[in-house]
């Protein structure tokens, strides 16, 4: 079996263009103070700073989590996953996994040691339904749920609701 890359789908899109976005936004902010234009007042001026520096500061939250999440990926073989994230790469073989749970959108991985959990990067929420974002698989966009599905046969193991 070739090896099988799941990485977050359409999330890295929305992060990707909310931190320009927020960029933009902040650095017309910071721009407008040092002109010093319109109306001016220490008041003002100390409302837009402030302003500036939260625009900044929310920017590069998003740049942070845009850089985790792009580094982030499940990968699956013949014998194990290996959860891999910016700061951290773990291996855990198929036959270390002894249950799979799920509570609603979190699958729990019961290991021999420990438990991993699962869960998705974000919701698509239309109205009061909320869904799951998808994943790439090898590049190719899929259904949340289709990495636990692939997990569960690799184990042998069926997904148990709670």
């Amino acid at each position: 079996m070739a090896v099988v890359r799941y990485k977050p789908g359409v999330v890295l899109e929305w992060l990707e263009g909310g931190s320009a976005r927020m960029r933009t936004e902040s650095s017309r902010m910071a721009q407008s103070v040092l002109k010093r234009e319109g109306h001016r007042s220490v008041k003002r001026d100390l409302k837009e700073v402030a302003g500036a520096l939260f625009q900044a500061g929310t920017a590069s939250m998003a740049d942070l989590a845009l850089k985790q999440i792009e580094k982030t990926e499940y990968v699956l073989d013949d014998s194990s996953l290996s959860i891999v994230t910016l700061t951290s790469n773990r291996k855990i073989q198929f036959s270390e996994i002894k249950a799979m749970e799920l509570e609603s959108d979190t699958c729990t991985l019961v290991l021999e040691r420990g438990s991993v959990k699962i869960k998705p990067f974000a919701h698509i929420v239309v109205g009061r339904v909320s869904v799951p974002a998808g994943w790439l698989r090898n590049g190719v966009e899929v259904d949340y749920s289709l990495l636990l599905e692939e997990i569960s046969a690799h184990c042998g193991l069926e997904i148990m609701s709670r």
